[in-house]
């Protein structure tokens, strides 16, 4: 159920940077932070459930597909300005870039940034070689907005290939978790598959304890800044 909410969200986040691409107006832009907004919170609830297809390829049935969709804390927002340079987002490739520079976070970052500066250092060639401040305004605000749509529509599809792995329908991995022990061509035993989950618990201690709130509250040793925060680190 988790998944198929956020299926449903994740598609009207698509359709709403698609009108933002089509015309980068702020009352479209707004519309299309409303929709992040209402997917990431959905995202949020069910991030705990991370096991099976969510989870990652060495887990069983893990199909990495959590990461595809929202890789925090590893999201890479100059990668992204590289992409808008480039225009890496227009390929039938893009699919293929690193995940650090696709997902909710690129959307959130391409979304709710409007500022003419970009998150690469001075060394970077887009901005040693000037191809970065040779964008016009429009035409960076033009960019974000079809880089946006690219990256609403992959996680539409990762979203929807998630739904799909649980639904009986289709992969149909919810019959393998629950027939676990019994046939299961995922779990030979019940002890497996409460492994999985008990090993997906552990995101309330790491990824929501240590990560999202120890880490830019300075409590944990990954805050360089420790026992001070390190408030640019937040979600």
């Amino acid at each position: 159920a988790s998944y198929s909410e956020f299926s449903s969200l994740a598609q009207t986040l698509s359709d709403a940077t698609n009108e933002l691409a089509s015309e980068p107006s702020a009352a479209h832009n707004a519309a299309a932070r409303a929709a992040w907004r209402a997917a990431i919170a959905s995202w949020q609830r069910a991030e705990p459930l991370s096991f099976g297809p969510a989870a990652s390829t060495m887990s069983p049935g893990g199909q990495a597909l959590r990461d595809q969709i929202y890789i925090f804390p590893l999201a890479n927002p100059c990668l992204v300005d590289q992409g808008i340079v480039n225009r890496s987002y227009e390929g039938a490739s893009f699919g293929s870039t690193l995940g650090s520079a696709r997902g909710l976070s690129a959307v959130e970052y391409l979304l709710f940034f409007g500022g003419g500066n970009n998150a690469c250092n001075a060394l970077s060639s887009i901005n040693s070689n000037g191809s970065w401040a040779a964008l016009s305004a429009n035409e960076l605000r033009a960019r974000r907005a079809g880089y946006a749509k690219a990256a609403a529509a992959d996680v539409r599809l990762r979203a929807s290939s998630l739904q799909a792995a649980w639904s009986p329908d289709a992969g149909n991995f919810y019959a393998s978790f629950v027939g676990a022990g019994s046939g299961s061509a995922v779990f030979k035993s019940n002890q497996d598959a409460f492994n999985v989950v008990s090993d997906a618990l552990f995101y309330i201690e790491q990824e929501l304890k240590d990560w999202k709130l120890g880490w830019p509250l300075g409590l944990v040793a990954d805050c360089v800044n420790a026992p001070k925060n390190c408030p640019n680190d937040v979600e």
